[in-house]
């Protein structure tokens, strides 16, 4: 690290390294450093100032390993493989190459998610036959692996935009049965879902709700007994299928339990969307204009990212409530193609289709970047004119131009999965979108408290008297 390289660039070289989650990590700052990192660091929920072994991340030249603790990450030293754990310095826009091999990153993954880790254990899945349809990179193979170890069989499968083939071949070495390439076309992923549903599954675990509806519209469910949804987008067209009596299979709502909504959509979409736009486009953000469309639990989080990496962030909402909690957390608000036309990247955090218009990509200006942090075919008109670049072909930018959520994000969301899956195959339950339990929900959070080593109060007896009398 030199003062030849910007706050931004240090904290993207990092996080793109590591695939960490920056919030909430204890840091030092060791010798020189760029203006502002410290600043940079704490708008983004870090905790600078942390004595050298005391940090879970450290920011220096010259570090030696005596000074930090065990486990501590340093910046520009990262290692996922090999003896020391893997080999660092990828280059972005990509599915990790440079950053270790298929299976030395997932077992990098692995090491920080501790939440799965505790559950694995107590899991019981003897013989059901699993799908599963999520990004194929790292943290979705320890789940895959978690779910086989506890007596599934599993299957994975991937649109081609989004497989990261090493990690795919690491998993067929596993025994994992794999139906997903890079670079595959839409309808090669259709054929590759049809051949996953013809293997005759107990249980169907969805991202974007793609292959359960393709399973209802081609009468190919089978035996699947019950089905969960990861994505807020997924779960909009499944609950239209319940209310026409069509949904015929019960599905577990995972994004809508709080160990996943909370965090995921917030944290681990805000900073895996943002980053992955700045590591392909090279764009700094201090003193840009980020037009965010869509103030939901995603778009608060491309929000929260950009603005603490010093850009002027404006948000554009359909919906009164949300406006008004972008402009009381600090935003502009303008209609989107206002926003479009000072913006020099803009974000679709939606999850619906036709937000971004050719409209409003017409009305921006030369050199501008769109991203999708939403995820939904089609939330950007294509083709877009010449004078606009749409960044992954309009796919969700973190998914098929970088690994996706940060691993301890994902851990959270991936052992909401796992419980489900278990749920499922345990209770008989009606077609219908269910919620989770709010035992196992709880279970979750109170397991990654633990890891952080964070202590909960307990309420009083006069508390819950007082809560008890009706007063």
């Amino acid at each position: 690290m030199t003062r030849l390289r910007s706050a931004q660039a240090v904290i993207q070289a990092v996080l793109r390294d590591t695939n960490l989650l920056l919030t909430g990590k204890r840091v030092a700052i060791a010798g020189d450093a760029p203006p502002g990192l410290a600043a940079r660091l704490r708008a983004m929920g870090a905790h600078p100032g942390s004595p050298i072994g005391e940090a879970d991340l450290v920011f220096g030249e010259a570090v030696q390993p005596s000074e930090v603790k065990a486990g501590a990450i340093v910046a520009g030293n990262v290692r996922r493989g090999g003896p020391g754990g893997g080999h660092g310095g990828g280059q972005g826009g990509g599915h990790g190459g440079g950053l270790g091999t298929g299976a030395e990153r997932i077992a990098w993954a692995r090491r920080f998610m501790p939440v799965l880790g505790a559950l694995a254990g107590d899991l019981r899945l003897d013989g059901a036959r699993i799908g599963l349809v999520l990004v194929l990179e790292p943290k979705t193979a320890v789940l895959a692996l978690t779910l086989r170890d506890a007596g599934a069989e599993v299957t994975v499968h991937c649109p081609g935009r989004e497989t990261d083939d090493d990690v795919a071949a690491a998993l067929a070495r596993e025994g994992v049965g794999v139906l997903a390439k890079r670079g595959t076309t839409r309808a090669e992923d259709d054929d590759l879902a049809r051949r996953m549903l013809d293997q005759g599954l107990d249980l169907l675990v969805d991202d974007g709700s793609r292959v359960i509806r393709l399973a209802h519209a081609e009468d190919r469910l089978g035996p699947i007994r019950g089905a969960a949804e990861e994505t807020t987008s997924g779960l909009r067209p499944l609950r239209v299928m319940r209310e026409r009596g069509e949904l015929r299979v019960p599905v577990m709502a995972v994004n809508d339990a709080r160990s996943k909504v909370l965090f995921d959509n917030v944290y681990g979409t805000g900073q895996s969307c943002v980053m992955a736009a700045l590591d392909l486009t090279g764009l700094e953000l201090d003193g840009a204009v980020v037009a965010v469309a869509g103030y939901g639990h995603v778009g608060q989080g491309v929000a929260r990212y950009a603005a603490a990496l010093g850009a002027d962030v404006v948000v554009s909402e359909v919906e009164p409530f949300a406006a008004l909690r972008a402009h009381h957390d600090g935003h502009r608000v303008l209609p989107l193609v206002r926003a479009c036309a000072e913006a020099d990247l803009v974000f679709s955090a939606t999850g619906i289709a036709h937000t971004i218009t050719a409209g409003h990509l017409a009305a921006m200006r030369p050199g501008t970047y769109v991203a999708v942090a939403g995820g939904v075919r089609d939330e950007v008109e294509l083709p877009a004119p010449g004078h606009v670049t749409v960044l992954a072909d309009g796919e969700c930018v973190n998914c098929a131009a970088a690994e996706g959520n940060p691993v301890e994000i994902m851990d959270l969301s991936l052992s909401v999965q796992a419980l489900a899956v278990e749920h499922l195959l345990h209770h008989d339950l009606p077609p219908a979108v269910h919620l989770l339990p709010e035992a196992l929900d709880e279970r979750v959070a109170r397991l990654k408290l633990a890891a952080l080593g964070l202590d909960l109060d307990r309420a009083t007896e006069q508390q819950r008297a007082f809560l008890g009398s009706g007063l």
